[in-house]
């Protein structure tokens, strides 16, 4: 199962504790580490470097733009490491049955939010900014794009299994799902309790339960080719 490198703190000498990690990556897996601990703020080139137990200077080597080129290469990898967890947690699931996949995704982006909080942190503050008028070095394709795919290929699935009682899914419906898992995983987030965050599970669950319930009523508008 693929999951971010994990660290008791963040700090000095990071590069030697990180197995597998050439040193680019590592810089860049402090980086999203130290994002979620200071804030987006807090994080300066000398403080990456010195999580990462590298200099200044070879920091600027591999990242000379370095604010533009980390978050770029932070946000392929927290997006790629997402993505082998997700498949991997769905892989399992699929062999349990019954097996509703729209379910089943909500449970595995509430489990990885949980256990990879750094990368879940870190996307959910630049799909917010590629969401609203604020520069961005991204598009909000690098996200809406994906999870529509995601989620409409999941919808199909569902329908293939006679799960949703409808016939085909419709980029409205697909779009309604992501926001519920979107929002209510960013809600899960701030939360303190345990507690919490299963009460926003739940609720996620529901608010798509009732977006297909009311699919089933209403026809199809915009089909999707």
């Amino acid at each position: 199962m693929a999951k971010s490198a994990k660290m008791t703190k963040v700090g000095p000498g990071r590069r030697k504790k990180v197995e597998g990690l050439s040193i680019r990556n590592v810089a860049v897996d402090a980086y999203i580490e130290l994002f979620q601990v200071l804030g987006p703020q807090g994080v300066t080139v000398e403080k990456i470097a010195k999580a990462a137990g590298i200099s200044v200077t070879t920091l600027r080597y591999y990242f000379p733009d370095w604010t533009n080129d980390l978050n770029n290469a932070a946000i392929q990898m927290a997006l790629g490491r997402g993505l082998q967890w997700v498949e991997s947690e769905m892989f399992a699931r699929r062999a349990k049955q019954p097996f509703d996949p729209i379910q089943a995704y909500i449970d595995v982006i509430f489990d990885w939010a949980k256990q990879c909080r750094s990368d879940a942190s870190f996307l959910v503050y630049f799909y917010f900014l590629a969401t609203t008028s604020m520069k961005t070095p991204i598009s909000n394709s690098t996200f809406l794009g994906q999870a529509r795919l995601r989620i409409e290929g999941l919808l199909n699935e569902g329908i293939g299994l006679k799960r949703y009682g409808i016939e085909e899914a419709d980029s409205d419906l697909v779009l309604k799902i992501h926001g519920a898992i979107l929002g209510m995983t960013l809600v899960s987030g701030t939360e303190g309790s345990e507690g919490a965050r299963e009460t926003q599970r739940r609720v996620c669950k529901k608010l798509v339960l009732e977006d297909l319930l009311r699919a089933q009523k209403e026809p199809s508008k915009n089909k999707i080719k």
